[in-house]
């Protein structure tokens, strides 16, 4: 059986309400949840996996290979300006917004997005507006 130690490949199926649905490469599905992704995921992406936990009714929780923090903080920095490349540089979303849009537009819990946006702000990679964002 997998764990946290040993990663397996696997490839993300669907995007689901709670996560990204993945497809493990012995045939079984798992789904990582949205609070436990760092990076920029879409359907057909292929990505090293963790199982997280086996659940009573079969279910497979998923979680990405233990990042250092500094790595986990790039990889979301790095998400919110893929973001606001998409978007011309520019989204109307800022670190005062409800933890419902920045989950529906980043898939990023609220202190997740105001801790990347920090670091981004202080190496002058983006402007805070009052009410939007701003690529540099």
């Amino acid at each position: 059986m997998q764990d946290q130690e040993n990663p397996i490949s696997g490839r993300v199926i669907a995007d689901t309400p709670l996560g990204f649905r993945v497809e493990l490469e012995d045939g079984r599905e798992g789904l990582i949840f949205f609070s436990e992704v760092t990076i920029s995921l879409r359907v057909d992406d292929e990505l090293e996996v963790v199982i997280k936990k086996i659940r009573e009714n079969g279910n497979i929780d998923l979680g990405l290979p233990t990042q250092s923090y500094s790595q986990r903080q790039s990889n979301v920095q790095d998400k919110i300006l893929e973001v606001l490349k998409d978007s011309n540089g520019f989204i109307s979303v800022s670190d005062k917004s409800a933890p419902e849009e920045i989950m529906e537009k980043f898939g990023l819990s609220k202190k997740k997005f105001k801790e990347a946006l920090g670091g981004l702000y202080k190496s002058k990679k983006i402007v805070i507006h009052k009410d939007s964002i701003e690529r540099v």
